[in-house]
């Protein structure tokens, strides 16, 4: 059986390995063009590598981050016209609360949608190595936490 949280763990590594050589080919870019390339290099990687090893026929995961701008209208790169019929989720270790490090609030963690890895830098997250926090969203918020804190899961949209 395939273990969700550790398939999602390993594309965090992806990241962190990849990250430097990717930089290599973004960095002549103007920023906006940099955000655009990063959102698409990471969605497609998301499809590529997680969404095609955790879903089946016809199953898709929601984009990652921000998606891709690669397709117009679709944040997806491959099948752009397909809709999410899975979502990854984070729940918080034990069940109990974690410190959100922006609000500084203790916030319950039960299958918040899971965004993207970030860096924290104590004022600001970024899309940047060390990848060691989680942004999480639900209808309400959105939540940052240390990916240590949390395990990932699959769900149905």
């Amino acid at each position: 059986m395939i273990e969700v949280n550790d398939i999602v763990m390993k594309f965090q590594n992806f990241l962190l390995s990849g990250w430097e050589a990717f930089e290599v080919f973004n960095e002549n870019f103007l920023y906006d063009e940099k955000e655009e390339k990063v959102n698409d290099w990471l969605q497609a990687n998301w499809e590529l590598l997680v969404e095609s090893t955790l879903t089946g026929v016809n199953e898709y995961l929601e984009v990652y981050g921000y998606g891709a701008d690669c397709n117009g209208a679709s944040s997806r790169v491959t099948f752009p016209d397909k809709l999410a019929t899975h979502r990854i989720v984070c729940n918080a270790h034990g069940g109990h609360l974690l410190r959100d490090v922006v609000s500084e609030e203790m916030k319950s963690i039960k299958n918040m949608a899971f965004q993207s890895f970030v860096k924290w830098d104590g004022s600001y997250y970024q899309i940047l190595p060390p990848f060691d926090y989680v942004l999480l969203s639900n209808d309400i918020e959105n939540i940052l936490v240390n990916v240590k804190d949390v395990y990932f899961d699959i769900v149905r949209v």
